[in-house]
């Protein structure tokens, strides 16, 4: 009752992403099918196409598979009948709802829905899942491989859980994820915004503090104080620092994420021009700041100074060994530039320039977050367009060369004495009375200057 034949998984997502079940009938079912509840929706000569809504479990059992699906997992079950032997008697089997099967991780998903908000108990429904819960971990892993990590979910619908209630702490208390509305839209919502990037946020949401593998990153770095508080500097590879690295988002997430939040979603538009950028041999030399959160004491940093370091200073030389866990370091600035290596090529093999604090507090994350965001001042686009003639002149692109050259001719406008635009034209961090972009935007759509691509002029330009 699993697949990952993209064929079956395709019609399966289109089946289960809309709310009603829909069917081809002939016209004299049609009053029959209608008496029953069934919905028209069209007909033609022979044939009438109806719908009904989806109880609402079925509804939910479908939005998460396809949340699963759209997070990128191309093995999951494709109905509702799988079945799990969990003990030795025949009669030890659980149907589970949702299995999604990752590189890395499986994920088993019990969902709970209802119409209408109400307060509910799972006290029993909790007892079961504990009850199969290690027999279905080994089945799974008999077929799947040892090496994979396994995450129970127990979602929920429309149901309100009061804080600190039981079924919360049954929960956390056998390691199951506690799934509510709150957590479905945030994912939905890290899916539009992240795209084919989203699953490290997602294992940082569902393995928080948990170890990925034995191993230890360890790596050289310099130690000192700034505003009171130790830093460390390092340079690290992109694609260690996704998988470790957690964005605090100011939006609804469970109650299982403690941490205040402050950052905003990415934007998909910027995420996809950064990583293209990246892979045409561009690189941001500003460095990403972070914070290792220290919370958990099986996964603290170690810094080991080296021997023979010059005291002429207070900064330390040594070596930092980082824990290899999930959502251990918070990144408070530059998570566009560290997910844009996300699709990369260079993600394993380039090193980016880190800031890494070390139990830093919420309110002192939050408040370098402000620094940042409301005195580092963009670069005008009236700079961006002056600097086009320096950046571009010698570029290999012929648009780019253009760009340049665009750029001069509006300069010597506004620069030459004999012009009549001398000095009327705000160049840079010059001033004038009229702006620069419309005289790059005019010469752009004119004729004046051909038009080209990156390799080849446009021939009737």
């Amino acid at each position: 009752h699993m697949t990952d034949d993209p064929s079956v998984l395709t019609k399966k997502f289109k089946a289960k992403k809309t709310p009603y079940f829909t069917k081809s009938i002939s016209l004299n079912e049609l009053e029959d099918y209608i008496s029953e509840g069934w919905e028209e929706v069209s007909t033609s000569t022979y044939k009438a196409k109806v719908q009904k809504l989806k109880p609402a479990g079925v509804r939910f059992e479908d939005d998460i598979w396809c949340m699963f699906y759209n997070l990128g997992f191309r093995n999951l079950n494709y109905d509702e009948k799988l079945e799990i032997p969990y003990g030795d008697t025949p009669g030890d089997k659980h149907q589970l709802d949702v299995v999604a099967v990752g590189d890395e991780a499986i994920f088993v998903v019990e969902c709970k829905a209802t119409e209408n908000m109400r307060v509910a108990s799972f006290k029993k429904d909790i007892a079961e899942m504990c009850l199969y819960k290690d027999g279905v971990m080994k089945a799974l892993r008999q077929i799947y491989g040892q090496d994979k990590k396994i995450k129970f979910i127990f979602a929920t619908r429309n149901y309100i859980f009061p804080e600190g209630s039981e079924d919360e702490i049954r929960l956390a208390d056998n390691k199951i994820f506690q799934f509510t509305d709150n957590t479905y839209d945030y994912v939905n919502s890290l899916i539009k915004s992240y795209r084919s990037t989203v699953v490290y946020q997602f294992y940082g949401l569902m393995f928080q503090h948990e170890k990925i593998n034995n191993d230890k990153i360890r790596v050289p770095a310099l130690k000192g104080t700034m505003g009171g508080h130790s830093y460390y500097m390092l340079s690290i590879e992109p694609a260690k620092l996704l998988k470790i690295g957690f964005v605090l988002h100011r939006t609804k997430v469970n109650t299982q994420i403690t941490m205040p939040t402050y950052q905003r979603l990415l934007v998909p538009s910027r995420l996809k021009g950064i990583g293209e950028f990246i892979d045409k041999g561009g690189y941001f030399p500003n460095t990403v700041i972070i914070n290792f959160d220290n919370s958990n004491k099986k996964n603290k940093i170690l810094f080991e100074q080296a021997a023979g370091g010059s005291d002429d200073t207070k900064t330390k030389l040594g070596y930092l060994t980082i824990p290899n866990a999930y959502c251990i370091a918070y990144i408070i600035d530059g998570q566009h530039r560290v997910y844009g290596y996300a699709g990369s090529k260079y993600k394993d093999t380039n090193t980016i320039p880190v800031v890494a604090f070390d139990g830093l507090p919420s309110d002192e994350q939050l408040r370098i977050f402000m620094d940042i965001n409301e005195h580092q001042k963009a670069v005008s686009p009236s700079l961006r367009l002056d600097l086009n003639e320096d950046l571009n002149w010698d570029a290999p692109q012929l648009n780019s060369r253009l760009k340049a050259l665009r750029s001069s001719i509006i300069k010597q406008l506004s620069s030459g004495n004999n012009s009549v635009l001398a000095r009327k034209i705000a160049i840079g961090e010059d001033t004038g009375k009229l702006a620069l972009k419309p005289f790059d935007t005019a010469l752009s759509q004119s004729s004046l200057l051909p038009k080209a691509t990156a390799k080849e002029f446009t021939k009737h330009t």
